[in-house]
């Protein structure tokens, strides 16, 4: 059972730094959108960026979980 643990920590974390950096790209297209005075697609773009950081924030607590229960760090410690 382990095995499948880290196998899904490791997918877990993955999931969070593809999520953190599609959030912060989605930002600063925003940005980029805004200055330009889109301020409607910049909108739209924050939108986006919000739901992945959601999306990270969730893989966060769901390894945090899945370390308390296997006793293991999502950074890899035991």
């Amino acid at each position: 059972m382990r095995d499948a643990a880290d196998g899904l920590m490791d997918e877990l974390l993955r999931a969070i730094v593809a999520d953190e950096g599609i959030a912060r790209e989605f930002a600063e297209i925003a940005h980029a959108c805004r200055q330009a005075g889109g301020r409607q697609t910049a909108d739209g773009f924050l939108s986006l960026a919000r739901h992945h950081r959601v999306k990270a924030l969730e893989a966060r607590a769901r390894a945090a979980a899945l370390g308390s229960k296997y006793h293991r760090h999502p950074n890899g410690g035991a």
